[in-house]
């Protein structure tokens, strides 16, 4: 799984993060091709380290992709950074 985030907005208070990956449909029983690329939207508040879902990335309805992505931002964010581009990437 590889999931792009890029920063959108940043102030004092709080940086928003749009995370991007591929929406897969099944072809055959162990063969899937990539439909289409998506998009949802994190909000980090700075003080607490507390993430909000903005905007759902379609087809991530047991929010893993999002929950993956705020897990890499909430990463740099304990090492004192807030990168503008960052990507995890597992498997």
């Amino acid at each position: 799984m590889c999931i792009g985030l890029r920063r959108v907005s940043d102030d004092d208070r709080e940086c928003v993060y749009q995370f991007s990956s591929n929406l897969y449909r099944a072809v055959g029983p162990n063969r899937n091709d990539q439909a289409e690329a998506v998009s949802g939207r994190l909000k980090l508040v700075k003080k607490t380290g507390k993430f909000e879902l903005l905007e759902p990335m379609p087809g991530d309805r047991q929010r893993r992709v999002a929950d993956r992505a705020a897990q890499k931002i909430l990463a740099h964010w304990e090492a004192g950074e807030l990168p503008e581009i960052t990507m995890y990437v597992a498997g």
